[in-house]
């Protein structure tokens, strides 16, 4: 059975192994880390020791043959276990979690190019666009996408807005996003900047006074995703002029179309006040 020296200078027996412990350092050679005593068999250190401590110095007992795979032993309550062979290290690199998405109350900075068409489309182009638009969800503005049958974001953490966390606009009401796309639609909610034949940007009001903001996906397929306007977005003032001035107009918006339209835009005046 062969003899292990254990930090300290204590002396261990191992469980029997096929394998044999890697030849001594030498010590003309530099040392891989500040201290050599607890160097582990394959010169990799315990992440729960040396990184997750902050500590420079490992924190090694020492290390035994177990099986077919080197177990170090160490003060962390969660040892670790390396591979047998020097080819297996690099199979199990020591992965980062992504952490959990930030869920902001007012974001440092909005987009300055956003801006309301100069005049109302006609009627006619409202009513042929409201046949066409449609709705595709994005990850990138769900805290919970699985909720949602999406794959989640692996992008940026840039400030983003919530439908779920935000607005508690939950799967449970995406039925409801067709009429409100309609809405914003009938509404004249659009953007001067244009994607082939539709607006790049749609804004609607929903029932609880949130408004949201629909970004172009499929120019050809006039399909937008959606992502709520927080309450101290100043954009959010121009939309809730434009709304008004045309949901009390008979004649651009007649009232038994959307009969919830201009109680949405009184809630939502009071919740961007």
């Amino acid at each position: 059975m062969p003899i292990v020296t254990r930090h300290g200078g204590s002396v261990a027996k191992s469980h029997p192994s096929p394998l044999t412990p890697p030849p001594p350092r030498d010590p003309r050679k530099p040392s891989p880390h500040p201290s050599a005593a607890g160097r582990c068999p394959r010169q990799r250190w315990c992440a729960s020791c040396c990184f997750g401590s902050g500590s420079s110095t490992p924190s090694w007992w020492g290390w035994t043959l177990r099986g077919k795979s080197f177990a170090a032993t160490c003060i962390s309550p969660t040892p670790y276990t390396w591979p047998a062979t020097a080819a297996d290290v690099h199979k199990f690199p020591m992965t980062r979690k992504k952490p959990a998405p930030r869920v902001v109350v007012q974001r440092s900075r909005n987009n300055a190019n956003r801006r309301l068409i100069d005049v109302v489309p006609s009627t006619e182009s409202r009513r042929e666009l409201s046949v066409r638009v449609n709705y595709d969800g994005y990850s990138k503005h769900k805290i919970n996408p699985r909720a949602y049958k999406l794959r989640p974001y692996a992008g940026q953490d840039e400030e983003r807005t919530y439908c779920d966390a935000h607005a508690n606009f939950g799967k449970e009401n995406l039925d409801r996003i067709p009429a409100l796309l309609v809405r914003g639609v009938m509404l004249g909610l659009w953007s001067a900047q244009t994607s082939g034949d539709v607006p790049s940007l749609l804004w609607t009001v929903a029932e609880n006074g949130w408004i949201f903001e629909l970004r172009i996906t499929n120019a050809d397929q006039a399909q937008y995703h959606g992502y709520p306007v927080l309450p101290g977005d100043a954009f959010a003032r121009h939309v809730l002029n434009r709304a008004r001035a045309v949901a009390h107009d008979e004649r651009e918006f007649p009232v038994d179309k959307d009969s919830t339209a201009r109680s949405a835009i009184a809630a939502a005046e009071i919740f961007y006040r």
